[in-house]
């Protein structure tokens, strides 16, 4: 397992008194998992053998600590077709041991894990882009889409 640095490596967050308030009624974050959390080249059947994406647990950790609730979007815990509910369900159970299992000191951490996107103020994702107008955006994603055509 790779180094964990200690959790005074990372700066204490601070907030404005109008953003306090404003994060106090708005306090969920939803971070995706493959490729931000976990590490994901390609399908090996839903295997999670891997180290965590560095410095992720201790993210997690901080994020929970800071007083944030924080929700885990993955499609893997859909329900597929031919597949009934109790299958996606060991799958959260499966990403929520292996988190677990990786946290500093073993902590556990009061996580959600879901395939539904739920309102938040933040959403963590590796293949997201923010929405800033349908002209400036429009251009963005078709000369990416282009790129990955190569």
């Amino acid at each position: 397992m790779s180094h964990k640095p200690p959790m005074s490596e990372y700066p204490p967050i601070k907030f404005s008194s109008e953003a306090n308030e404003w994060w106090q009624a708005n306090r969920t974050i939803c971070i995706d998992f493959d490729r931000v959390i976990h590490p994901y080249d390609e399908w090996e059947g839903g295997k999670l053998n891997s180290d965590p994406v560095p410095g992720a647990m201790e993210a997690l950790v901080k994020l929970c600590q800071t007083g944030f609730h924080v929700v885990i979007l993955t499609s893997r815990v859909m329900v597929h077709p031919g597949e009934g509910p109790e299958e996606a369900e060991r799958r959260r159970w499966e990403i929520l041991k292996w988190i677990q299992a990786r946290l500093p000191f073993g902590m556990p951490l009061p996580l959600e894990i879901t395939s539904e996107k739920v309102p938040a103020v933040l959403y963590l994702d590796d293949r997201g882009m923010r929405f800033t107008s349908w002209k400036e955006n429009l251009p963005q994603i078709l000369k990416l889409l282009e790129e990955e055509q190569r």
